[in-house]
This record gives C-alpha cells, structure tokens and sequence, in this order.
C-alpha cells in the first residue's frame, strides 16, 4: 500500500521539521509588551465578576447556612428518602 496513512504522516512531519529548521524562522524576534503603558493592577481585579454573599450579623450567617442544609437534606430525602427507609 503505497498511500497508507503512515507514510502520509511520514512526509508531513518531515515538511514540518524542514520548515522549522529553515533559516528565515530561525529570526523571529517576540514583540514584548510595554510595560509603561500597562492599566493600573487595582483597575484590572476591579472587574472581577464575583458572586459573594456578605451577612454581617453572626445569627444571620448561621440561619442562611442552616437554611440552606435543611434544604439540601430534604431534596436529598425526597429523591433517596424511600430506599434509606426500607433498609
């Protein structure tokens, strides 16, 4: 089979190590960025799209995080509620 897929791959990497090994790609020169002109640190982390939920009075925190594990245990026990009774 002169067209296997093999061969095929063969002559495709040995275009891509001869253009690599070509002198003209040997002198490529990165453009590094200008770091005068670069936005203040504060302005760039500003923007960050967080969700963060603040509740300052300590009774407050724990009647949302008791709230929200009721409910978690009860959507768990209507789903699973039926197979952990009859054990």
């Amino acid at each position: 089979m002169e067209n296997d897929q093999a061969n095929e791959l063969r002559n495709l990497f040995e275009e891509i190590i001869k253009e690599e090994s070509a002198p003209e790609n040997m002198h490529i020169e990165k453009e590094e960025p200008d770091v005068l002109n670069l936005p203040p640190r504060k302005e760039i982390h500003k923007s960050s799209n967080r969700t963060q939920i603040k509740v300052k009075k300590p009774f407050m925190r724990f009647l949302f995080v008791t709230l929200v594990l009721f409910t978690i245990i009860l959507v768990t026990y209507y789903y699973v509620g039926d197979t952990i009774v009859q054990w």
